[in-house]
């Protein structure tokens, strides 16, 4: 079986007008390395932009950040 290498999840319904955030995994030194790639447009036209620039961009990478610390502790507890 090959596992994916990758995955993205797209948002269908909610606050944002897209929201997809892909996934992708590599081997490197024996181990996994995901990498995230997350494009977002909020509602509102300009409104939604200012917001995006503002605190958006922001917000949502320290949450991808803190996801990931979070999947790493518990990936590496598993193979212990």
């Amino acid at each position: 079986m090959k596992y994916p290498d990758h995955f993205t999840d797209k948002l269908v319904t909610g606050p944002f007008s897209k929201f997809h955030h892909q996934h992708r995994f590599q081997s490197a030194c024996g181990k996994t390395e995901m990498t995230d790639r997350l494009e977002f447009v909020s509602p509102f036209g300009l409104w939604g932009r200012l917001a995006d620039w503002l605190f958006l961009k922001k917000y949502l990478r320290k949450l991808l950040l803190e996801r990931n610390k979070m999947i790493r502790l518990e990936a590496e507890r598993a193979l212990n």
